[in-house]
């Protein structure tokens, strides 16, 4: 009898690997050195612009959001690639949100958009500026700035909600639903 499902140790133990290098000290040490430098340098960055009053700009306010997308990837980079094997499930709602967030690495490709969407926006707003420069301060006000940031969020935590639904908790074991499922046609009724 073959099931519908692949429970997340079964299928692929290093997550989204293509072989088993991921495994191995070499590339696991250079996951540990990109997250590590990617959250001292965005740190830095945020630092510096929020204590220097003369950097405060439309684009540094960019650049800050931007940062802290980028920080948290970093951040969630050390987990995911440093340690593939996710702890235990626990009953109830905690197993669910292991499973839909962690497993599923829903949390890393959120902040991985946030951070594409916010690099599109830093080079909207130097466009408009170099480009348009009598428009720019009629059209990058502080509440547009604002707005925008907001929109970056949101859109980057509703963007990859795909994966929040792909991965379902069964028997205690977290589980890929493969195509069609129910999640794959819940996506396409909305399409």
């Amino acid at each position: 009898m073959t099931t519908d499902v692949e429970t997340v140790d079964d299928a692929d133990d290093q997550g989204w690997s293509v072989s088993g290098i991921d495994n191995s000290a070499v590339v696991r040490t250079v996951y540990g050195v990109i997250g590590f430098s990617g959250m001292a340098g965005n740190a830095l960055v945020c630092f510096v612009l929020i204590r220097v009053p003369s950097l405060r700009t439309r684009t540094s306010q960019f650049i800050i959001n931007l940062a802290i997308a980028d920080f948290l990837t970093s951040f969630w980079l050390i987990p995911f690639h440093m340690f593939p094997r996710a702890p235990p499930l626990t009953k109830g709602l905690s197993g669910e949100l292991m499973c839909r967030l962690y497993i599923s690495k829903y949390i890393l490709w959120v902040s991985a958009v946030m951070s594409i969407y916010f690099l599109v926006a830093v080079t909207l707003e130097r466009y408009v500026a170099v480009v348009h420069p009598l428009k720019y301060k009629r059209v990058f006000t502080t509440k547009f700035t604002l707005l925008v940031s907001a929109c970056c969020w949101l859109i980057g935590i509703l963007s990859p909600i795909f994966f929040f639904f792909i991965y379902d908790v069964r028997d205690g074991v977290c589980v890929f639903l493969p195509y069609p499922s129910r999640a794959h046609q819940m996506v396409f009724q909305l399409v």
